[in-house]
């Protein structure tokens, strides 16, 4: 089962560095449901394109959770979350 994770994530970093090869002046965005998975995403595509930093800065690897607040930061303004007391 880890094998075939492995295997996805390498086929994604490669198609996300292929795109953005191929296509010099588009931005690329690999999303995930996870930030831990975003991670290992962007450790694996950095060591991909090592001797190719410019590419890197075009592609964009982030969770749901983070896409969702950047846009809404840039849309609305500050995330304001609730403390613990007022949810209780």
């Amino acid at each position: 089962m880890i094998a075939v994770v492995l295997l996805v994530f390498n086929l994604i970093t490669r198609r996300a560095v292929f795109l953005a090869r191929q296509n010099p002046e588009a931005r690329a965005l690999l999303a995930t449901f996870s930030d831990a998975l975003a991670h290992a995403l962007r450790t694996m595509l950095r060591r991909l394109i090592g001797n190719e930093p410019r590419l890197g800065e075009r592609i964009d690897v982030s969770s749901m959770n983070a896409i969702g607040r950047r846009l809404y930061e840039r849309i609305v303004g500050p995330v304001k979350l609730a403390s613990h007391e007022a949810i209780l």
